[in-house]
């Protein structure tokens, strides 16, 4: 088993408060509206959006992928943390397990 990290910071012209909501809260109606062209849409599969909670991506027609699935592993709304498990997709191929 080999560990890889990989960390990667984007600055963005919107509010932490704002991209936090988008991204970890409040994903199924804010990323279909801001990526439509790719991100079709996002469901709960298990859970009630917080931790243990696994949400499935689904993407446009056209997209490299046609879904994902993520378990939330952490989620902190007061200090905008979230900690994600990528659990499932075709981008994840035969030798992953898991990205964390």
């Amino acid at each position: 088993m080999a560990v890889t990290k990989f960390t990667q910071e984007i600055k963005v012209k919107v509010s932490a408060k704002r991209i936090y909501k988008a991204f970890a809260t409040d994903p199924y109606t804010a990323l279909p509206k801001i990526l439509p062209n790719f991100i079709k849409s996002v469901e709960i599969i298990h859970g009630d959006g917080g931790a243990g909670t696994i949400r499935q991506t689904n993407f446009a027609d056209g997209a490299p992928y046609s879904y994902l699935k993520h378990k939330i592993e952490h989620l902190d709304v007061e200090n905008r943390v979230a900690k994600y498990s990528l659990i499932e997709g075709p981008m994840l191929g035969d030798k992953i397990e898991k990205i964390y």
